[in-house]
């Protein structure tokens, strides 16, 4: 009788610890089997409202400047998060995505500049800005190609600039966003004031011919034709150092081969 009470009890023990391994697996599979979906809508002029879809499944909508957070069982295949407009069901954003615990998607739409794409923020040294230029460059009725120079303010009165040289945008597609490029700062020259950034100016020229589309207008009373960055003093660079812009670009027709950069829209990001 003790003996068979020693193996009742031996199996007892066995079973025991296959039952708490049994569990401590399973809490471990439970820890790795949901992935985390956020998906940050960001605020911005004239963005529409949207409807969100997970692998063609419906998980909610948003209006700008809101964010959306859904669970959902990794199955060790690739999903897909679909962003429409909810106005019309029109797909505006989707993407394929292989989903690890913590997924997180910025999505910036706006109809005001005809941009649909998922965002990423850049790292910006504090002494630099970052810009991407959208081309809306339109010269005797067409849409153009283009390359984009960027020019600093001599003078107070803005009846000089000179070229950043080694700084270029190259073969932007109309209605199309440049890559990401970063200015430094950049103080006026001697002779005027020490305590003031130069103004950051830009110029459009043809992709493939080099000509000069879209030239400066001089003088103070056109200081924002063509103007990228204003001149800052030096108490006021945090508005322009260490930020990220969106410009963009519009010609103004004037019914020559050359016009010029009408008053741009500077969108701070």
């Amino acid at each position: 009788m003790k003996r068979n009470n020693q193996f009742i009890f031996l199996l007892l023990h066995v079973a025991l610890l296959l039952l708490l391994q049994s569990c401590t697996k399973e809490r471990q599979v439970e820890e790795h089997e949901y992935a985390k979906i956020e998906v940050v809508y960001k605020n911005f002029d004239q963005a529409p409202d949207i409807e969100l879809e997970l692998d063609n499944g419906p998980i909610g909508s948003l209006n700008a400047g809101q964010s959306k957070t859904e669970l959902m069982i990794r199955t060790g295949e690739t999903n897909r998060l679909s962003i429409k407009r909810l106005s019309t069901g029109a797909l505006l954003l989707d993407t394929v995505f292989q989903p690890q615990q913590q997924n997180k998607f910025t999505v910036w739409i706006t109809d005001l500049l005809k941009i649909a794409a998922f965002y990423t923020q850049p790292v910006i040294s504090p002494d630099s800005t970052k810009l991407r230029v959208l081309n809306n460059t339109i010269v005797q009725g067409a849409g153009r190609k283009v390359n984009f120079k960027f020019f600093r303010q001599l003078n107070r009165t803005l009846t000089g600039f000179e070229e950043l040289a080694g700084y270029e945008l190259r073969n932007v597609e109309y209605g199309k966003l440049s890559e990401l490029i970063t200015l430094p700062k950049v103080m006026m020259p001697a002779g005027q004031p020490q305590t003031q950034t130069s103004g950051i100016y830009i110029k459009t020229y043809d992709a493939q011919t080099g000509q000069l589309l879209i030239d400066l207008k001089t003088g103070t009373t056109n200081a924002t034709y063509g103007r990228v960055l204003p001149a800052t003093s030096t108490g006021s660079l945090n508005s322009i150092l260490g930020k990220f812009f969106i410009v963009n670009v519009i010609s103004q027709e004037t019914g020559g081969s050359v016009s010029y950069v009408a008053p741009m829209s500077v969108y701070s990001m």
